[in-house]
């Protein structure tokens, strides 16, 4: 606005600088206000242009300002979401730095979870192999009841037949052929009584 103001002086001023033509005895406001048509009216223009101007400015301004007003409001709000990120963003650096200066204590209990969980297994692991053993005893010792009863059978048959073996062969020894006759004639005979 202050430039508009010295923008005008300057005008009026050189205006009737010019209008004199720099001669005192002519009438500067001649070339201000002259009906002549070749002469220019200077005044006429500048009122003309500070009614364009004011027109325009009274045209523009809602718009102009409501503009701006939207484009401070745009700023305002990218400034408010500014805030807000930054404010997650340290809560969330918080609560990481909370976490990483808790992070020895989160290891040692994952530590201590691991191991009990080791500890536990193993002793699963241990029952389970203590069992299989005690079944694969007792398996192993019904196995060998088994194979020494069927060896002490097969041990008494081959007894029994190595006796009776060694019995013919000594009957067939010690037996003559009177012994011979003699029993042959006795089987007959208890055959005929028998009938």
């Amino acid at each position: 606005m202050n430039r508009l103001v010295i923008f005008a002086v300057v005008v009026l001023v050189g205006g009737a600088a010019l209008a004199a033509g720099g001669d005192p005895t002519k009438e500067p406001l001649r070339l201000w206000w002259s009906t002549d048509p070749h002469i220019l009216p200077v005044g006429t223009l500048l009122i003309n242009f500070a009614l364009l101007v004011t027109i325009i400015v009274l045209l523009v301004r809602k718009t102009f300002v409501r503009m701006l007003r939207n484009r401070a409001d745009r700023f305002q709000a990218l400034i408010d979401a500014a805030k807000i990120a930054e404010e997650k963003a340290a809560a969330r650096q918080a609560e990481l730095e909370a976490r990483l200066a808790n992070l020895d204590a989160e290891l040692q209990s994952v530590r201590d979870r691991f191991t009990a969980q080791l500890e536990v297994e193993e002793e699963a692991i241990r029952r389970r192999t203590a069992k299989e053993i005690d079944r694969l005893k007792q398996s192993a010792s019904a196995q060998l009841e088994q194979e020494a009863s069927t060896a002490s059978s097969q041990l008494r048959h081959e007894t029994a037949a190595l006796a009776l073996q060694l019995a013919q062969s000594r009957v067939q020894e010690a037996a003559n052929a009177d012994d011979h006759d003699r029993l042959t004639a006795g089987f007959v005979r208890d055959l005929e009584a028998s009938q």
